[in-house]
């Protein structure tokens, strides 16, 4: 057994009295042996290529997924914006001025609205900024604007 073990280990010197057909089978166990050990790393070897895809492919599933949900939420967001914009400039044609109304669809806080500067309006010199702009802060300056559009139409 000793003789084997050597052999085994590929040490030459001591396995060098083995007969060949001692050898031949000693090279087949060797080769039986790495073949079993190689098909054994093969096997893990695959089994975490697979569970590595599956990994990926849960994850771009996750992704896609998000990718979805935020596409549907910008959809909304713009369609609530479209909403909020064509309401607003209805009330402003409609010269509304009902407050409770605007607050429906703006916050009042937080309102800002730019207008080119037209000369045949009426406006305060402090709502224009350089660049040609009026600036109006807040529904009290919208009330304002639509009050002077009623006014120029008159």
């Amino acid at each position: 057994a000793a003789g084997m073990l050597t052999a085994l280990r590929g040490d030459k010197r001591k396995g060098s009295d083995l007969d060949p057909e001692t050898k031949t089978q000693l090279d087949r166990e060797r080769n039986k042996k790495h073949a079993k050990a190689t098909r054994l790393r093969k096997k893990v070897y695959l089994k975490c290529l697979e569970e590595q895809a599956t990994e990926l492919a849960e994850q771009n599933n996750r992704m896609k997924q998000e990718r979805e949900r935020r596409e549907a939420n910008r959809r909304a967001v713009l369609e609530t914006r479209r909403r909020v914009v064509h309401t607003m400039l209805h009330y402003r044609h409609a010269g509304v001025t009902d407050r409770n109304k605007w607050a429906k669809i703006v916050d009042e806080g937080r309102f800002t609205l730019a207008l080119p500067v037209t000369p045949y309006r009426s406006f305060k010199r402090s709502e224009v900024v350089g660049n040609g702009l009026r600036i109006l802060h807040g529904l009290d300056m919208v009330f304002a604007d639509i009050r002077s559009i009623a006014v120029w139409m008159q």
